[in-house]
């Protein structure tokens, strides 16, 4: 089945471009990974003019400007978040499905409460003389540049410069917990132990409590014992 998709390079408006198979995906973390993308038949609210006839009776609208409509739609939400390298992939209408040939411009309804990445809905409305409105589902991803481990370190290593690479992940959710800046993870102490290849979350690392000179500790090893550090 033949699926539709979109890209967007420097937040410049990809074209749409022909699907030959499904998408494949595959990231190191589980938040990262997002869903392989599948070609599914679109399933589609019909209202009042978009109908399966058994024979074509009058002109249908091209279903190309139907998935164009809402590309575009989904690329403009994913870049008004200041994201970048952005890819739609709009599933395909079912190709018996002839909706009236609109003979006023199209609006688009964007009923998602706002998400802009992963899996997305938006509707195309045709206003004019034979009124119709369709909804059409959609995967949106876009590219995320953060610092992973070069290596896998224990719980309780402080994170120094050369632990950390930048790489490029793609997202299908907003990486509101994932570490983007190295700065920020540098001098901090693992919670747990990562493997080589992880993203950091802020969560998942914190300020080390250092003992200062003069300041009185207490050491547990069987049993508690009081001390000055020197």
């Amino acid at each position: 089945m033949t699926g539709y998709s979109a890209t967007s390079g420097n937040r410049d408006a990809g074209r749409a471009v022909r699907d030959r198979g499904p998408a494949r995906a595959a990231f190191g973390d589980p938040f990262l990974q997002g869903r392989a993308w599948r070609v599914l038949p679109i399933l589609a609210v019909v209202i009042f003019g978009a109908t399966f006839p058994s024979r074509a009776s009058s002109p249908a609208h091209p279903h190309d400007d139907i998935v164009a409509m809402v590309e575009g739609a989904a690329l403009s939400a994913a870049e008004s978040e200041g994201l970048e390298d952005i890819e739609v992939r709009v599933h395909p209408l079912d190709p018996r499905l002839r909706p009236a040939l609109c003979d006023r411009p199209l609006d688009v309804i964007r009923p998602h409460a706002g998400r802009a990445l992963g899996p997305v809905s938006y509707g195309v409305r045709c206003g004019g003389s034979i009124p119709w409105t369709l909804y059409l589902r959609a995967e949106v991803s876009a590219a995320l540049s953060l610092p992973v481990l070069r290596s896998s370190l224990p719980r309780g290593a402080l994170i120094a410069e050369n632990d950390l690479e930048m790489t490029t992940r793609r997202i299908t959710a907003r990486a509101v917990d994932l570490i983007v800046d190295p700065a920020r993870a540098v001098g901090m102490e693992l919670q747990r132990p990562l493997a080589a290849g992880s993203p950091l979350r802020h969560g998942q690392v914190a300020r080390p409590q250092l003992v200062e000179r003069g300041q009185t500790v207490t050491l547990i090893a069987g049993a508690r014992v009081s001390g000055t550090a020197r």
